[in-house]
């Protein structure tokens, strides 16, 4: 039998009750779909969803065949962001499916965003469509996972309307960069899942960066200028061939004809020189074999 003083002795709803920060947390912790549901339980939590301060996107979560799967997820995806009126500070989008995807402009344009993470977890990168016009000038940490932005200049223009950009993570993903920033503290590149049939350049110019990671291709080109207050360096680079996928390409810089050896260790050679005034700098194996090499190759063909 219930007591007087039992918590559940009358009909009070005490969850309801909690302070907002509190439901906040809660709900932070599942996905946006069942975040949703609770708008049906009364008048009290008809709204509540729209005031997250979080959203927490996953596709799987739609249980249709893959096509309407992913179709009832985008428009689940467009009428939060709508509903919402784009007040929330910090979203996870992740999405798994092939996909060529785009987002409302409102996402790109939202004023209280500070970090926005789209992760496209797929056996392949999914196409990012992006809008002619961009403003996020609170944006502090963005995230892009597996996605190909084939538009050099809307790629450039993306990084460049997040005017207090501090954090750049990429991972496994496609697109030219040509980077200018005195905001710029933390610069991560993780190509070693995927890779691409193009070479990626990447230019940096980053006066107050701290943090610098590359794990990619030695076919890419790095231009990295003026990392003056550097103070960690972790790099991982590979081999990759131009017909990487048949079963004789060489997997090491020492197996590779001379002139891709050549090739590649100019560009790793480039890459090195730009971090030059680093504090703690950590080279993989395969990057060290590099320079090695080149200076044998300098000393018989002297063509450097």
């Amino acid at each position: 039998m219930e007591t007087r003083d039992s918590p559940f002795s009358n009909n009070r709803d005490r969850i309801s009750n909690l302070p907002e920060t509190l439901i906040h947390h809660i709900l932070s912790f599942l996905d946006m779909k069942w975040v949703v549901t609770t708008s049906i339980l009364s008048r009290r939590w008809r709204y509540v969803w729209t005031s997250l301060p979080t959203l927490n996107f996953a596709s799987n979560l739609f249980k249709c065949p893959n096509t309407k799967r992913i179709k009832g997820f985008i428009d689940f995806k467009d009428y939060s962001f709508s509903a919402t009126a784009l007040m929330y500070k910090d979203l996870c989008v992740d999405i798994m499916g092939d996909l060529i995807v785009s987002f409302p402009q409102c996402l790109f344009t939202c004023k209280s965003l500070t970090k926005l993470e789209l992760l496209m977890g797929a056996k392949e990168t999914s196409k990012l469509i992006l809008p002619n016009s961009m403003g996020l000038p609170r944006l502090k940490s963005l995230k892009l996972g597996s996605l190909y932005i084939n538009d050099e200049k809307l790629a450039n223009m993306l990084i460049s309307s997040c005017p207090v950009l501090e954090s750049l993570i990429i991972e496994d993903s496609y697109m030219n960069l040509n980077i200018s920033s005195l905001k710029f503290k933390h610069f991560e590149l993780d190509n070693t899942f995927y890779c691409f049939p193009l070479a990626m350049i990447v230019k940096l110019y980053a006066p107050n960066l701290t943090s610098y990671t590359c794990k990619d291709y030695m076919s890419h080109d790095y231009s990295l200028e003026n990392l003056s207050s550097l103070v960690t360096a972790d790099i991982h680079m590979k081999v990759k061939a131009e017909d990487e996928g048949k079963e004789d390409v060489p997997e090491r810089y020492s197996e590779l004809p001379a002139s891709r050896k050549i090739f590649y260790a100019k560009r790793m050679m480039k890459l090195l020189r730009g971090l030059h005034n680093v504090k703690d700098r950590t080279l993989s194996l395969g990057f060290l074999e590099v320079p090695d090499r080149r200076c044998s190759t300098e000393k018989s063909n002297s063509i450097w």
